[in-house]
């Protein structure tokens, strides 16, 4: 009897145990909630179908030949620079031929200067862009009529580079 009387004391203390510990718990509760976002400094280039063959005996007059969308989210701003291989003359392919044709770009609504040879910064904002980004239209003007060039393929190679400041 005496075993069982200390087992049902035991049973009874547990018991009122379980009932008080809730009186203990806290009445208010927190969490932490993180999140992280990558940094974008996208420039996308669409050239239009048919736009990167160029009539080069012909005089075109401000021709779109790429569209870009400049896209960052660095809240400190971006560059974008342009350079062009050979300073904004189409130059033929062939060794021999010392023909070339000079032309023109305007990016974005502002004529962009490439006969220095080296990088030109053509868009400088100090700040992030929109969700969708920043469209700009480049194009091109040059007139072939004026002379008869050679039999050749003519080109330029311009690059363009988007930055973080």
């Amino acid at each position: 009897m005496y075993i069982f009387n200390k087992v049902k004391g035991i049973a009874c203390a547990l018991f009122i145990a379980a009932i008080a510990i809730p009186a203990f718990a806290a009445t208010t509760g927190t969490i932490s909630l993180s999140g992280s976002v990558g940094g974008v400094c996208d420039l996308t280039v669409t050239q239009p179908t048919g736009n990167n063959s160029l009539a080069v005996t012909t005089k075109v007059t401000n021709q779109t030949i790429a569209t870009f969308v400049e896209k960052s989210n660095k809240a400190s701003g971006y560059t974008v620079t342009l350079i062009s291989t050979n300073k904004s003359i189409l130059k033929g392919s062939i060794p021999t031929n010392t023909d070339s044709l000079a032309y023109t770009l305007v990016y974005g609504g502002t004529v962009v200067d490439l006969s220095a040879g080296s990088a030109v910064v053509i868009t400088d904002s100090n700040s992030k862009t929109g969700s969708a980004g920043v469209t700009k239209l480049l194009t091109i003007s040059f007139d072939g009529t004026g002379s008869l060039l050679g039999e050749d393929s003519y080109s330029d190679t311009l690059t363009f580079t988007i930055a973080a400041k």
